[in-house]
């Protein structure tokens, strides 16, 4: 089902396309928000919470931009609420994808995807949020935008200041090699 056949059978309640859209979304938005939080049962909670706003709100979905950008819009927000609620920082993310093939490399690149990982969760929220969606939701930065309620070019600037900060604790650990860091 194409997205704007899918936003229109949501509208029409039909349990048909909610299941395809937790199909669709579900495990992409737990990872995003798990990458953010890094807590199982927290990241659950939050996509299970956003599901049932984006039932509760679907009809009000006026498709100025993706169905997925608008999704992760309301998680943000369920994430926001959550943490103005128990007043503490969101921390963590979750170490990175690898696939190389042979074992030593495979031993090599899990050791530096674990300090690129640990570094991550080091550097403040207001980067590591940026960086999660630009490079693990490869979402662009109009769109990213758009869900932190936030210009382009603060955006853009978020994107370098984290980059930077990454590359730096990086080099001061010597994860990679100059030429090899992220």
């Amino acid at each position: 089902m194409e997205e704007k056949q899918l936003i229109a059978a949501l509208k029409r309640g039909e349990d048909r396309a909610f299941e395809e859209f937790v199909e669709r979304y579900g495990d992409r938005l737990y990872r995003s928000l798990y990458l953010i939080v890094k807590e199982e049962a927290m990241a659950r909670d939050l996509v299970q919470e956003t599901f049932l706003k984006v039932i509760k709100n679907v009809k009000g979905f006026k498709g100025e931009s993706s169905l997925y950008t608008w999704v992760y819009r309301i998680a943000v927000n369920q994430m926001k609420d959550e943490f103005r609620k128990t007043g503490r920082e969101v921390m963590g993310c979750e170490g990175m994808e690898q696939g190389r093939s042979h074992v030593e490399s495979d031993v090599i690149r899990n050791e530096q995807n674990r300090e690129v990982a640990e570094c991550l969760r080091e550097i403040p929220i207001k980067y590591r949020k940026v960086m999660t969606l630009f490079y693990y939701e490869e979402m662009k930065i109009k769109d990213i935008a758009r869900i932190l309620e936030e210009k382009e070019g603060t955006i853009k600037s978020k994107l370098h200041r984290g980059k930077k900060a990454l590359k730096d604790m990086l080099r001061e650990r010597e994860v990679f090699h100059e030429k090899e860091t992220v």
